[in-house]
């Protein structure tokens, strides 16, 4: 079901995303860590967007989590702006996988913004504590977990993806 929403909402959501407005809200510590580089840069940025204080304080928080139901909804210029921020978002990260493979760290930035965005937002809407720590824990070990390696080759199988690309890869090694 979809629900619809104001015209309105689409030309605030346009407006928040704007390149200088998103970049000076809820990025700083993602300008930082992509300053710092590689695998420090890559934990301070994991550490600073699944913890207590992001989950509690989405107004202060990154765009790209916080409005992405609201921009599912919306017109083409809020699209359009919400795209500009998630594809920032994807090049800070991929200067920060350590991959040889211009397209392996391409996708691996897709999926370390996949599970940070899906992680805060899960955890934000649960209603327990507990489980939505658990979230939190547990997303920022698995992402820290597999940037330790080369690439996605070493995250678990169940998790990579077979290089024809329309499976899942349980035999990749």
């Amino acid at each position: 079901m979809r629900f619809a929403a104001h015209p309105a909402l689409y030309r605030v959501v346009a407006e928040v995303l704007r390149p200088d407005v998103a970049l000076s809200q809820g990025s700083e510590s993602t300008i930082a860590a992509g300053r710092l580089g590689g695998r420090r840069g890559f934990t301070k940025l994991v550490d600073g967007y699944l913890n207590a204080w992001h989950r509690d304080h989405p107004e202060s928080g990154c765009g790209v989590a916080g409005i992405a139901a609201d921009v599912s909804r919306a017109d083409g210029s809020a699209r359009a702006a919400y795209t500009h921020q998630v594809r920032e978002c994807l090049s800070v990260l991929a200067g920060l996988i350590d991959n040889a493979d211009r397209q392996v760290g391409e996708h691996e930035a897709v999926f370390t913004l996949s599970v940070l965005v899906g992680a805060i937002s899960m955890a934000r809407a649960v209603d327990n504590p507990d489980l939505s720590q658990q979230i939190l824990t547990n997303a920022a070990v698995a992402l820290k977990s597999a940037s330790r390696s080369s690439g996605l080759s070493s995250m678990p199988a169940r998790f990579r993806q077979h290089p024809d690309r329309r499976r899942t890869c349980t035999q990749c090694e």
